[in-house]
């Protein structure tokens, strides 16, 4: 359902994939930064926190780190800066 929302709001914009795809994904990379997701993950990451989510949480944020950088060095695009990435490496 969602991709399917997706492409229509492609087709409808009339712009080519690429610039459609990258503002589609700082959209909703600054909606995540706005959710405070840094700062909720590296709350569980507390010593109090059940050991398989404090795992997990730790986990995702270096995924997080690792496709932000790589995302950063590959693409052709000038793009904005990554809030979510800002976040993490402040």
């Amino acid at each position: 359902m969602t991709l399917t929302i997706l492409l229509l709001c492609y087709k409808l914009t009339g712009t080519d994939f690429n610039n459609f795809f990258l503002h589609f994904v700082l959209v909703a990379m600054k909606w995540l930064d706005n959710q405070q997701l840094v700062q909720q993950l590296i709350k569980l990451l507390s010593p109090t926190t059940e050991s398989s989510r404090h795992a997990n949480a730790a986990q995702l944020l270096c995924d997080i780190i690792k496709s932000a950088r790589e995302f950063r060095i590959t693409c052709t695009e000038r793009i904005d800066p990554d809030p979510i990435l800002n976040s993490l490496e402040s």
